[in-house]
């Protein structure tokens, strides 16, 4: 397997965070630091694991479920579970009645993940 850049600084490629994050920043708004895991890296995760079979397998047997956003979470391990957490919700009732509709591939998305200091901590240092 070739190199994969697992995580990225806040740039415009990132969605809300680094859109954000580029607007503001050269307006001189102090922007607490952050990053983003890549689709490349859930694809990794999916693939290194077996997980794209297994999920393909489950499709017809999934459950409730509630994406997260703006989860409060300290250290590695806890932030290390919210991202997987974050991953699973592509396979919640309404991700995959979604993309039934639309008529999209479940095993084409990908997913990324936007990391970033919480300006309460960021203004305590």
């Amino acid at each position: 397997m070739g190199h994969t850049r697992r995580v990225i600084p806040f740039t415009r490629q990132n969605a809300s965070p680094g859109e954000l994050t580029g607007r503001l920043a050269p307006a001189g708004v102090t922007v607490p630091p952050g990053f983003a895991t890549t689709a490349e890296a859930y694809g990794e995760l999916l693939d290194g694991h077996e997980l794209r079979t297994r999920i393909q397998q489950q499709l017809e047997r999934f459950h409730d479920g509630a994406a997260l956003e703006d989860v409060n979470v300290r250290g590695a391990g806890a932030l290390l579970e919210a991202v997987h957490r974050c991953y699973a919700s592509l396979y919640t009732d309404r991700a995959i009645d979604y993309r039934e509709r639309m008529g999209s591939d479940h095993l084409r998305v990908a997913l990324s993940v936007g990391v970033q200091v919480s300006r309460r901590l960021l203004h305590r240092q």
